[in-house]
């Protein structure tokens, strides 16, 4: 889970270069046809931690602190990675959720992160 995590923050900063590139028309100010660099700021957020029992499925989330929006995220078990699966990842207004199977013998911890942009 770990590589995909990674996968999905690389991902993420190549598309934060490109939108970093972009630039937004100042509204009537200044010198017409002037523009000013767009700046955001992005923050990973990791969720409380849940623990999955053998056998079941659980779901948390991580959320966005006010004024930021989710513009990626996922989920990622801390032990046992080849006996457990991510069955869903999704974001809302304000959060990312993941929900992840238990298909082992022993309980397992599921955590959610999602990556939160100002600006």
């Amino acid at each position: 889970m770990k590589n995909t995590r990674i996968s999905v923050i690389a991902l993420l900063v190549a598309l934060v270069v490109g939108a970093g590139v972009a630039t937004a028309q100042e509204g009537g100010r200044g010198t017409p046809g002037a523009r000013r660099a767009l700046q955001v700021t992005y923050t990973e957020i990791v969720g409380p931690s849940v623990s999955v029992p053998p056998g079941e499925d659980r779901s948390t989330a991580a959320f966005c602190p006010p004024g930021t929006s989710p513009t990626g995220g996922g989920g990622e078990f801390e032990s046992n990675p080849l006996q457990t699966h991510l069955s869903s990842t999704e974001a809302d207004i304000n959060s990312w959720t993941v929900t992840g199977a238990n298909l082992g013998s022993v309980p397992v911890d599921l955590h959610a992160f999602v990556v939160c942009a100002t600006g």
